[in-house]
């Protein structure tokens, strides 16, 4: 794993900046474990993407621009996805059908990601320390979800609203997390206080370890790609996110001192685009066991693309 202290700063910079930022054939995501995607875009007819196969295609509200003949631009969304190699290859001929038919992103698309809910599951402890885990770097993860970009695409705070603040109101109140004892406790919550789409991270949908397609937590602060290694990347990162989260894996007791030395500036929106390399290092050192996994994540969350990779953006 990798360590931080300013005598290795640049160090650690150049190590990143130098390694690949490639597609791989798997992430290594065990196959009980289902996401989905949802790839905004601009300008492409609509009527044009002819090798969708049983991906849905459809307009947006905020996207598409709609004239007499045709509709441009809007949303393509994947079916149910676990990560083996034909998954991958799927959303990278989906990538190359919209760029191909003149697709683009801009400031205005996002990419958001729906992941089964039984990768947390129903176990309170796992929630806990999830919501603990984003509210501590939220602001690390937003930066690393803006992808090849270095800010929010705009109406972020109005489609994916940070909920860091809200967070912390929750942990800090009176009785705090020690109200939610079972997984009932939190369902009560997220029906009653946190049943919001347009947020960052929604529990709109979850519904722990029920097999239902439906149930799922939807991930919405990432702007829009297409490329599928930023895909990738997003999926492999917010599953590990969460697969980290258990009890046997975090020091409960390290995130509720680092909450406790957080500044309050740290919550603010207009903070999220100052990346704190310490920050990130310690983030991807709790999440991930591979040193790989570790590198492309920091290469995406400090931005320190080539210029050949930045190329491959896609976006106006």
């Amino acid at each position: 794993m990798i360590t931080f202290n300013e005598i290795n700063k640049h160090g650690i910079i150049e190590l990143v900046r130098e390694h690949k930022f490639e597609l791989h054939k798997t992430i290594g995501l065990d196959s009980k474990y289902t996401f989905g995607i949802e790839i905004e875009f601009e300008k492409a007819p609509l009527d044009s993407l002819k090798n969708t196969g049983h991906w849905k295609l459809e307009d947006e509200t905020v996207i598409s621009k709609n004239t007499v003949s045709q509709t441009c631009g809007g949303e393509l969304v994947s079916p149910i996805l676990t990560d083996n190699p034909n998954s991958w290859l799927e959303i990278q001929a989906m990538c190359s059908e919209l760029v191909n038919n003149g697709a683009v992103t801009s400031e205005y698309t996002g990419g958001h990601i729906h992941i089964g809910s039984q990768i947390i599951g129903s176990n309170p402890d796992n929630i806990r320390i999830f919501l603990k885990m984003w509210e501590l770097f939220e602001r690390e993860i937003y930066y690393f979800s803006y992808g090849y970009d270095d800010r929010a695409r705009l109406g972020v705070d109005r489609y994916a609203k940070p909920v860091g603040k809200q967070l912390n109101r929750l942990r800090t109140s009176k009785t705090g997390y020690n109200r939610f004892t079972t997984f009932y406790c939190w369902m009560n919550y997220f029906r009653t206080h946190y049943t919001a789409k347009f947020e960052g991270v929604s529990f709109k949908n979850f519904r722990g370890c029920e097999m239902d397609e439906g149930n799922t937590i939807e991930i919405r602060c990432p702007n829009g790609t297409l490329n599928p290694i930023i895909w990738q990347n997003n999926v492999n990162f917010f599953t590990r996110l969460m697969l980290s989260c258990r009890a046997d894996k975090v020091d409960e007791q390290l995130l509720d001192y680092l909450l406790f030395k957080k500044k309050s500036s740290d919550l603010c929106f207009e903070n999220f685009n100052i990346p704190d390399i310490g920050q990130a290092v310690l983030f991807s050192n709790m999440i991930y066991d591979d040193e790989i996994e570790q590198l492309t994540f920091l290469k995406q969350c400090l931005k320190l693309f080539t210029e050949d990779e930045k190329n491959k953006n896609y976006s106006l």
